[in-house]
Formats: C-alpha cells, sequence, structure tokens
C-alpha cells in the first residue's frame, strides 16, 4: 500500500472504489474534514497525514510525516500514550479515545482528542488509522472553569473560618495561612501601615517552615524601590526575582525578607494612603496565572474588610463597656418630670444633654417643639404616652435624637418610670436617666456599613458564579453546536447539499440563540443591584417574574407593608436572596406555579418564595451536598444583615425559602421606643 501527504491511493483507496466511492471523492472528504487524519505503521512511523493536520499541529502533511509522533507528546502524557499504542498494536479492530498534549510547531503546547482504531490487519488501511481533533480551547474553559469553581471554595471556607473570630490580628493569621495552604506557598503575611509611614506592621503571618516569619516591624527601607510600586496600588507580581529587572539592586532589600524567588504583593491603598499589603513569598520561581494573582488581590480586600469590621465591633464593644461604666459611676442626666405641669426638673448634666445650660428650662413641650430631632418627634411623644398610660406598667425606655444650638445631633438613650396615684389611677410625675450614645450608635453604622459591603462582596461571588455557569453550560454548548455544525455543512455541501444546508440552518439558529443569551448575560452584568431595586424591592421582584417566568407557569406576587423602613443596602440584600429564590425555583424545581410574599412592618421583614415543583428530602442528600454555593450564599447574605435564611422542601410538595431579619429605623418607636414589657 502507498499513502502520501497529498492524497490517498493503493489499496485503501482501491478498496473504497471497489465500494463505489471514487478516489476523487475521498480526496474532497479529507480535504475538507476539520479532523486530522493519519495512518502509521507498527513502529510508529506516520505514513498518511491528511491536509488538516497543518491546522491542528501546525506542520504540513510533509514535515508531519518525518517526525517522530511520540516525541511531540507532553512528557507526562507520554507512557499512557505508548501503553495505548502496545494495547493497538496486537488487538485487531480495538478502538481507543485518548486525550492528550502535543507540542505545535511553534513550539506551544496544545490539547488533543483522538479516535485510535487498530487497522493494521485491514487490506484497504494496513495501519492504525487516527482521527485527531484539536480541543486546547475547551480544555482551557475546562480549567477555567475548575479554576473559578476552586476559587469560589475557597472563598466561601474563607469567610466561613474568619466569620467567627473577633480580633483583627487572628483574622489575618487565619487569612494568611488559608491562602498559604490553598497556593502552597512558603510564606503569607498581612501588614499594615504605621501611623508614621515608616514601617509595615505584622502581627502574625504564616510560614511553611522554609522561611522565617517576619512577625513584628517590617521597615520600608527593606523594600528598595519596590515601595514606589506599592504606594501607587500596582500589585507586584514577581516570577523570578533573579531575572526580575525591578528587583534588581534590591538583592540587600530581598534578602532581608529571606530567599524569596517569587512573589505577589497587593498593595491596599484607602483614602489615598497607601494602608496595608498582603503578601505571598515562594522560595522557587513560579509563573503565577492570573487566576492566582486574583485571587491574592481579592483575598487582600476581603482581609481589610474583615479586619476594619473587627475593629469596629471592638470598638462597639469598648463603647458599650465605658457606657455601662458611665452608668454605673452616676456619669448621666437625672430629670424628674411633674406630668400634670409639665415641669421638668433636671440637673445639670441632663441640660447639657439637650445643650440647655446650667439653670435653663426643660419640658415636654419644649422638647417636642424645638429640642428633639423632627424625625423623632412624633415616636417620642407616642413612647411617653404609653408611659403614662394608667393601663401600663409606666416604664419608658427609648432612643432620641437631639438638636444642639450649634446644629449638631446628639443620640440620647432614656430610661424612666412613672408614679402612679390611686382611685382613680393617674400618672403623678416621672424620674429617669439619659445617657449620650452618640458614640456607640455611630461604631453601631460603621459596624452595619462593613457588614453590608461583605455581604455586598458575598452576592458579587455568587452572580459572578452564575454568568459562569450560564456561559458555562449554555453559550459554550450552543457555539459547540454551531462549530460542528459548520463543519459538516462544509464536508457535506458537495455531495449532499440538501443535509449541509440543514447544518448551515442549524447553525444559524443556534448561533442566533447564543447571541441573544450573551446579550442577555451582558446586559445583567450592565445592570447594578441599585439600579434593579431603583423602584423598589417589590417592584423589581414583579419585574424579574415578568421576565424570567417562562410560558406556562404562574406567578404571583403580594407585597404589604412600608419600604422606607428598610436601609437601602440591606434591601438591595434581600432582593439578591429573592432573586436567587426566584431563579432556582423556575430553573430546577419543575414547577407550575411560583408565589412570592414579602411583608415588611416595624421591626420585622419577611420574605418567602415557594414553588409546587418537584421538592426534595434533605434527608437523603449526601453530606457535604446539601448546600450548592448558590443556597450557601443566599444563607450567607441574610446572615450578613442580621437575618436568617430557612428552607423547607418534601418530594412533590415544592420548596419553600423565606428569609427573616429584624429591622431597626431611625425613629425612636421602632428602635425601643415602647415601654419595656
Amino acid at each position: 500500500m502507498t499513502v502520501n501527504a497529498d492524497g490517498a491511493s493503493g489499496p485503501w483507496v482501491s478498496g473504497n472504489r471497489a465500494s463505489g466511492i471514487s478516489e476523487s471523492r475521498v480526496r474532497a472528504l479529507l480535504a475538507n474534514v476539520a479532523d486530522m487524519v493519519t495512518i502509521s505503521d507498527r513502529e510508529g512511523r506516520i505514513t498518511y497525514a491528511s491536509p488538516a493536520t497543518e491546522k491542528v499541529s501546525g506542520y504540513t502533511p510533509e514535515e508531519f510525516m518525518t517526525r517522530d509522533p511520540f516525541g511531540e507528546i507532553h512528557p507526562e502524557d507520554r507512557p499512557r500514550c505508548e501503553e495505548a499504542m502496545t494495547r493497538l498494536a496486537s488487538s485487531p479492530g480495538l478502538s481507543l479515545e485518548l486525550e492528550h498534549r502535543v507540542r505545535r510547531k511553534d513550539g506551544t503546547w496544545g490539547w488533543v482528542e483522538g479516535t485510535f482504531t487498530s487497522l493494521f490487519d485491514d487490506p484497504d488501511v494496513g495501519g492504525l488509522l487516527a482521527t485527531v481533533r484539536d480541543i486546547t480551547d475547551r480544555k482551557n474553559a475546562e480549567e477555567a472553569l475548575r479554576a473559578s469553581e476552586a476559587r469560589q471554595t475557597f472563598l466561601l471556607e474563607l469567610g466561613d473560618r474568619v466569620r467567627g473570630l473577633t480580633d483583627a490580628a487572628e483574622i489575618a493569621a487565619a487569612t494568611a495561612e488559608s491562602l498559604g495552604r490553598h497556593l502552597g506557598v512558603a510564606r503569607c503575611l498581612y501588614g499594615e501601615v504605621d501611623p508614621t509611614d515608616q514601617h509595615f506592621r505584622v502581627e502574625r503571618d504564616w510560614t511553611d517552615g522554609t522561611l522565617e516569619s517576619m512577625a513584628g516591624r517590617v521597615r520600608f527601607d527593606d523594600l528598595g524601590d519596590l515601595l514606589e510600586v506599592y504606594r501607587s496600588g500596582r500589585t507586584l507580581v514577581s516570577y523570578d526575582s533573579g531575572e526580575d529587572l525591578r528587583t534588581t539592586g534590591d538583592e540587600e532589600a530581598y534578602a532581608g525578607i529571606g530567599v524569596v524567588r517569587s512573589s505577589i504583593g497587593v498593595p491596599l491603598v484607602k483614602g489615598g494612603r497607601f494602608a496595608a499589603a498582603f503578601g505571598v513569598h515562594h522560595t522557587e520561581p513560579r509563573r503565577w496565572t492570573k487566576a492566582e494573582v486574583k485571587l491574592v488581590e481579592e483575598t487582600a480586600d476581603r482581609t481589610w474588610d474583615a479586619v476594619e469590621r473587627a475593629r469596629a465591633e471592638a470598638a462597639l464593644r469598648e463603647s458599650e463597656q465605658r457606657r455601662h461604666f458611665a452608668l454605673d459611676s452616676a456619669q448621666m442626666g437625672t430629670f424628674l418630670w411633674h406630668v400634670d405641669e409639665d415641669r421638668g426638673e433636671p440637673d445639670a448634666q441632663m441640660l447639657a444633654l439637650f445643650g440647655l445650660p446650667e439653670g435653663g428650662s426643660l419640658t415636654l413641650a419644649r422638647a417636642l417643639t424645638t429640642l428633639i430631632h423632627p424625625d423623632d418627634r412624633t415616636g417620642y411623644a407616642e413612647a411617653v404616652a404609653r408611659a403614662t398610660d394608667p393601663a401600663g406598667d409606666g416604664r419608658l425606655r427609648t432612643e432620641i435624637r437631639v438638636v444642639h444650638p450649634d446644629g449638631s445631633d446628639r443620640w440620647l438613650a432614656i430610661t424612666a418610670q412613672t408614679v402612679f396615684e390611686t382611685g382613680p389611677r393617674r400618672a403623678v410625675r416621672m424620674s429617669g436617666v439619659a445617657t449620650d450614645i452618640t458614640e456607640r450608635r455611630r461604631t453601631e453604622a460603621e459596624s452595619e456599613r462593613l457588614r453590608t459591603r461583605e455581604a455586598a462582596m458575598w452576592a458579587e461571588v455568587a452572580e459572578r458564579e452564575r454568568i459562569s455557569r450560564e456561559l458555562h453550560d449554555r453559550v459554550a454548548h450552543s457555539m459547540g453546536v454551531v462549530y460542528q455544525s459548520l463543519q459538516l455543512h462544509k464536508a457535506l455541501v458537495e455531495n449532499a447539499p440538501e443535509r449541509a444546508r440543514q447544518k448551515l440552518a442549524l447553525a444559524e439558529e443556534t448561533a442566533r440563540n447564543a447571541l441573544d443569551q450573551t446579550r442577555n448575560l451582558a446586559l445583567e452584568l450592565r445592570h447594578s443591584v441599585a439600579e434593579e431595586t431603583e423602584e423598589g424591592i417589590a417592584e423589581a421582584l414583579r419585574s424579574l417574574l415578568d421576565t424570567s417566568a417562562p410560558d406556562g407557569v404562574i406567578t404571583d406576587l403580594s407585597f404589604s407593608g412600608d419600604e422606607s423602613l428598610v436601609p437601602p443596602d440591606v434591601g438591595a440584600q434581600v432582593y439578591l436572596v429573592m432573586r436567587e429564590a426566584i431563579r432556582n425555583a423556575l430553573k430546577h424545581s419543575g414547577c407550575e406555579a411560583v408565589e412570592v410574599r414579602l411583608g415588611i412592618q416595624p421591626g420585622e421583614l419577611v420574605g418567602t418564595v415557594a414553588d409546587d415543583g418537584d421538592g426534595f428530602d434533605r434527608a437523603t442528600v449526601p453530606d457535604g451536598q446539601q448546600e450548592g454555593i448558590g443556597l450557601r450564599s443566599m444563607r450567607e447574605r441574610a446572615e450578613m444583615v442580621g437575618g436568617r435564611l430557612n428552607l423547607a422542601s418534601r418530594p412533590g410538595d415544592g420548596t419553600t425559602v423565606e428569609i427573616r431579619l429584624p429591622l431597626t429605623a431611625g425613629d425612636p418607636s421602632a428602635d425601643g421606643g415602647a415601654p419595656a414589657g
């Protein structure tokens, strides 16, 4: 048999001619098939290579036939391929599917997938028939998806680990250890710039034992010229410090931090000031991937947020301790109020708390007219009315804002007890105390801001994961169908034009659908959650149901209450939780109806998403699989804003997801304004 790079001849083609397939047709088919087709003898020498060889390998068919095919296989894959060749050589008719890496003509490595069939004893072929296609793009996409999933899993596990920690140094150390073990590096550390801008302060770092700890103070002088890179806010990535021009001349600086051959340094610039940095060090040269660099950057940001949150919460606890100390030391304003006369007897400290001079007058009428913040007056009047109601217990416990003469607001906590006369029972006087809680309120607000920011970051993680799944499951699959249809069209266009037209039509329709899907995903990325909820949570949910529910699925939305009671950042997280629950119901439950309920009342928000779909028995789900990333992120977001997520499901009875969270409004009636019962 004689076959060559220009076409096909000999017994192989003669056999096909005997079957009614002309040599020219065989040549045409081989010329238009996107897959690389080769025939090799028992020694592995290539005796035929189709025209598509150049597209797959970069070599022309003539060049490829002169090369050792095993010499082009990646060393890690070669033993497996040689073992397969041995099996094929001794097993007539055996066909094997193989995936492996090959070196292209330009020196790069690519992935191929091939079907290898043993036809050594077939007189029409007389060799090993291989049909090989390039799958590098698919492998890269799969690897990117795996990396994304691993990244999301790491970030979720990191969040779980640090969430219960209250000490800033413990958070930094735990984060450094988690990232160091995940990346397999020698040392990880988080350092903050001291107020003098002369040192890093590293409370605790993590090492694998090959590098010494850098805990303590690190002088800026030890960083040499690299300090300016950090101050600019740019991430510094070094693959090999011995060859990196940026580190040339700074050998002493690098010696000061151990034998570090590769590193990632992420500066954190806050408010225009270089405030902190996260460092990853390794003792060997390392080609950091973009995904690894991005992960270090995200971990650095999350560490900063977690540390700042811990400090805000520590400040809040300290503020509470100071408040209790003040109460114990009687450092507060006291008053006696005669109800019928509306006459107050405040002490000097009480007058000062209301912004009044010593010897001034303080009455309920004056307080409600000029001293108490306008937004709090109605609530305070109602709280006093309840406390002086003969049917009540006479206790007053509330928090209000007062406006001082300089225009500043101060928060006061007021606790009092009414004295009643009998026969008939009526309020006579009230005695109580007032304490300045402005600092506590500020630290609470800062703590809430940080919690909300962390919740927003988790929301972003879940959204990116969902977009990634959509691209992989829908768009990538559609484009694979398009590619396959176009290849079949090319192969069929001359000999089966009608089938070729069908394949082309399928490719056009699928490409059109993929384009629509891509546009929809791009639109989702373009619109922020703030834009989606601009008209309110209920309207955003209504729009989501109208645009997302497929034909045949009945949707119903009911809303009650006042959305103004919900802070905007909290409302955004509630919407994200309910949006994810709706999407899950529409996409995965097989439901015929989805019912959405949102109730917002003073003190509490309750949102539910219920479907009549398949449901499931949570007890039968294997351990570790009961919460996917979507559900886990929903739970995390609910907890971040002080709420909880409840899930109920039974096979055949559908699934109900509920988010329930307490609300703390700005007016005193919603913030402990009613007397304690």
